[in-house]
C-alpha cells in the first residue's frame, strides 16, 4: 500500500525495514477527516510524489465481510462515496461541466487500506505492483488497476487496424531502412531517424498549441520506443502490456477490429488471441462507427448496467464523422448508459493530434491519450512533472486504463481547466446534442447563430473565450466554417 503521511504513521507491525518503509502492512491512525468524511479526500496529481490518508472500513461495515455477496456491499458503498467526491471536487457553478469529473461516480481503490480486499485481490495487487515497477507510482496504480475488479467493469477494445495503421508516427511510408535492425520482421521496421520532425512537433505544441515557447527546445524524451516505428507496433506494444494487467486481473476482454484479417473469425477477438490479429498486416478503411455501435450493443445485451470502459487505439478520424460524433455524444449524454471512452492516440501528424484535442475537450466521459512523446511535453510545458523522468512511457501506456475512471488525478489537465474553458464546452456540448436531434435547431443555431457570432468576435477573441490563452490565435472552428478556414 502507499505509504501514510508521517503524522498518521504508528509502529508497524512485524517486517518493517530499518528505513521505515513498511514491508508488512502498516498501522494507521484513523485520521478524522477520512474515517468521518472519506469522499472529502480531493485529487492527487499522480506523477509526482503524494500522500493521502487511507481510510479504513467503516465500523458498520464487518471487517470480515466487507467482500462477501461478491462485493456487492462494498461496492454500492464505494460508489457512493465515489459520487460524494465527485459533488465535492465539482467547481463552482455546478451548472458547468467540469473535467474534473467522470460521471461514473467510483472511489479510487488507491485511498482504501488493505483490509478493504479480500485474501485473492491482495494476491493480485502484489502481482500488479511489479508490473507496474517502472511507472513511477506503482502501489497507487497497482490499487486504481483493481478498481477493475472492485467495480466490475465491463472492458472492451476497438483496435484499428485500416492500412494508415502501417505508416510510422509521422505519417510516413515505411521502408525497410539501415535504422531496422537486419532480419527485422515487418510490424518492427522503421523509417530514417530524423530528429528534426519531433523538433518540429514540439515548437508547434510551444506556439500554436497553448503554450508559450519558452520549453521549446529542451531535449526530446526517451520512451524506448522510437516514433519512428509502425503505428501497428504502438499499438501492439499497448495491448501486450495491457493484457498483462488483464491477466492477473482474470479478465479477457474482447477486441474489436474495423476490417477482418486472414487467419481472424471475424472481426471479434478475446485479447488473449491477439498474436493472430498481430501476425498479420493491417488494411482497409476506418469504419469506427461501426465498430462504437457494435461493442456498446453487445455491452448493453452482455452486461448492460454495469460500467463500460471502451479502450480505442487509433491514429485519426473515422471514415464517417458525423455518424461518429453522433454516437460519441449519445455516450456524453447517457444514451448507452455508465460508459467512458477513452482514446490512445497513435500519430504525430499536426491535424491527428488537434483532432484528438478537440474530441476530449467538449466531454468529460470521451478522453484522450495522445502519443507519449505530445503528452511528456504537455506536462513538462504545464509543470505537471516536477523533475525530468517524472513520466515514464510505462505510466502513459498503463493509464490509459484508469484516466477515465479518475480524471481528476490522471488526467493532468482537468485540474488546469479554466472558467472560459468551461463556459465554452458546456454550452458547445449543448448545441452540438440540440442539434442531432432538431435539424432546425441544427440549421438556425449551430450554423447561422454560432458562424456569424465567431466571425464577429474575430473567432471568439482569437480563442480566448473559448479558453486558450491571450494571444495564443489558437481557436476552434464552427462546422460550417472548418471547410474554408483550415489551420496551419
Amino acid at each position: 500500500m502507499p505509504k501514510p503521511p508521517k503524522s498518521t504513521q504508528e509502529p508497524l507491525l512485524a517486517g518493517a525495514s530499518s528505513e521505515g518503509v513498511p514491508v508488512g502492512i502498516p498501522v494507521v491512525q484513523e485520521p478524522a477527516a477520512a474515517a468521518a468524511e472519506p469522499w472529502s479526500i480531493g485529487r492527487s496529481n499522480l506523477y509526482g510524489t503524494i500522500s493521502n490518508d487511507l481510510v479504513p472500513v467503516p465500523q458498520t461495515m464487518a471487517r470480515a465481510s466487507v467482500a462477501q455477496d461478491d462485493g456487492a456491499a462494498r461496492e454500492a458503498t464505494l460508489r457512493e462515496w465515489g459520487r460524494k467526491r465527485e459533488r465535492k471536487m465539482h467547481r463552482w457553478p455546478r451548472c458547468l461541466m467540469d473535467q474534473m469529473l467522470s460521471g461514473s461516480g467510483l472511489y479510487p481503490p488507491r485511498l482504501l487500506e488493505q483490509e478493504w480486499l479480500t485474501t485473492a485481490e491482495r494476491a493480485k495487487y502484489e502481482n500488479l505492483v511489479r508490473l507496474c515497477g517502472d511507472t513511477g507510482n506503482p502501489h497507487e496504480l497497482a490499487m486504481d488497476l483493481l478498481s477493475l475488479l472492485i467495480y466490475r467493469v465491463d472492458v472492451r477494445i476497438i483496435l484499428d487496424n485500416s492500412g494508415s495503421m502501417g505508416l510510422d508516427l509521422f505519417g510516413q511510408g515505411v521502408n525497410t531502412s539501415s535504422s531496422s535492425p537486419r532480419g527485422s520482421a515487418w510490424i518492427d521496421e522503421r523509417t530514417m531517424e530524423n530528429p528534426s520532425l519531433m523538433r518540429e512537433v514540439y515548437r508547434r505544441m510551444a506556439t500554436g498549441w497553448g503554450g508559450s515557447g519558452r520549453n521549446a527546445g529542451q531535449p526530446m524524451p526517451v520512451s524506448g520506443c522510437s516514433p519512428h516505428h509502425r503505428r501497428w507496433h504502438f499499438a501492439r506494444d499497448a495491448l501486450v502490456r495491457w493484457r498483462a494487467i488483464f491477466d492477473v486481473l482474470g479478465i479477457d476482454p474482447f477486441v474489436y477490429l474495423l476490417n477482418g484479417m486472414s487467419g481472424v473469425n471475424g472481426t471479434k477477438v478475446y485479447s488473449s488471441e491477439l498474436d493472430r490479429v498481430f501476425a498479420n498486416r493491417p488494411g482497409g478503411g476506418t469504419p469506427m462507427s461501426e465498430a462504437l455501435l457494435r461493442a456498446l450493443g453487445e455491452h448493453n445485451a452482455e452486461a448492460g448496467g454495469r460500467t463500460l470502459l471502451l479502450l480505442v487505439l487509433t491514429d485519426g478520424e473515422a471514415n464517417d464523422m458525423v455518424s461518429f460524433n453522433r454516437t460519441l455524444d449519445e455516450c456524453q449524454n447517457g444514451v448507452y448508459g455508465d460508459v467512458q471512452v477513452c482514446f490512445m492516440g497513435l500519430s504525430l501528424v499536426a491535424k491527428d493530434i488537434e483532432w484528438f484535442e478537440n474530441e476530449e475537450c467538449d466531454d468529460t466521459r470521451i478522453r484522450t491519450v495522445e502519443p507519449y512523446e505530445v503528452e511528456q511535453r504537455q506536462m513538462q510545458l504545464k509543470e505537471v512533472v516536477a523533475k525530468e523522468g517524472g513520466y515514464t512511457y510505462a505510466m502513459h501506456t498503463l493509464r490509459v486504463l484508469v484516466t477515465n475512471l479518475f480524471p481528476a488525478d490522471y488526467d493532468y489537465e482537468a485540474p488546469l481547466q479554466n472558467l472560459r474553458h468551461r463556459c465554452y464546452i458546456t454550452l458547445h456540448g449543448r448545441d452540438r446534442w440540440w442539434g442531432l436531434n432538431n435539424c432546425c435547431w441544427r440549421f438556425c443555431c449551430s450554423g447561422a447563430c454560432c458562424c456569424s457570432c465567431f466571425v464577429c468576435s474575430c473567432g471568439h477573441c482569437c480563442g480566448w473565450c473559448q479558453g486558450n490563452e491571450c494571444c495564443s490565435c489558437k481557436c476552434e472552428y464552427p462546422l460550417w466554417l472548418e471547410g474554408c478556414c483550415e489551420q496551419e
